[in-house]
């Protein structure tokens, strides 16, 4: 199959489990939360899901409750697809401050304090949550198509200290996918 009839295929997929979604992504969320690359991060860079995604809500609530710094990307261009990840910030009662952002995924309201910059970020262990169409279990991932985590993953991959890890259903584990020189394998697949 091609990228076209695999992403095809998986938004028939999500039709046709919509009714067990709620509890496979309590299940996921609950294997990402007890595992090491989880317990031993003081970053999560993670994300706001759209309806056909494992929300990470949860996630990012228990990071803000264990205080380790989280951050969700803000789209900078929709028509270049650039996208930088900003740390969120709570109030007092751990409320996340957000506003709609493009495509109306909730996102922080950008400023020069809460932009990441990964090389200041070296000394931490970070675990980067990834979304995707598709997935194979040795983390190759098929995207959407306009390539906003492609340039975002080739930083992080150069560094040591960044677990990168897919986070989908159980159907969206594919056997093999059409996989090019430039893309990306994630560390680790939750599903």
């Amino acid at each position: 199959m091609n990228k076209v009839e695999i992403r095809k295929q998986v938004k028939e997929l999500f039709l046709e489990n919509h009714e067990n979604l709620e509890k496979q992504n309590d299940t996921i969320v609950q294997k990402i939360i007890e595992s090491q690359e989880y317990k031993n991060a003081s970053v999560v860079l993670a994300y706001m899901a759209l309806p056909d995604e494992l929300n990470l809500k949860q996630i990012i609530k228990s990071c803000i409750q264990n205080n380790k710094k989280t951050a969700v990307p803000c789209v900078i261009s929709e028509q270049q697809g650039i996208m930088q990840f900003c740390f969120l910030e709570a109030d007092k009662k751990g409320n996340i401050k957000t506003k709609k952002g493009s495509f109306g995924i909730e996102e922080p309201v950008i400023n020069k304090q809460n932009i990441v910059d990964l090389e200041s970020l070296k000394k931490e262990n970070i675990l980067f949550l990834v979304p995707g169409r598709a997935f194979t279990k040795e983390g190759y991932r098929l995207g959407r198509g306009k390539g906003f985590y492609d340039r975002f993953l080739t930083q992080a991959q150069t560094m040591k200290n960044v677990c990168i890890a897919g986070v989908c259903f159980s159907f969206q584990i594919f056997d093999e996918l059409p996989v090019q020189e430039h893309d990306i394998q994630m560390n680790k697949v939750f599903y």
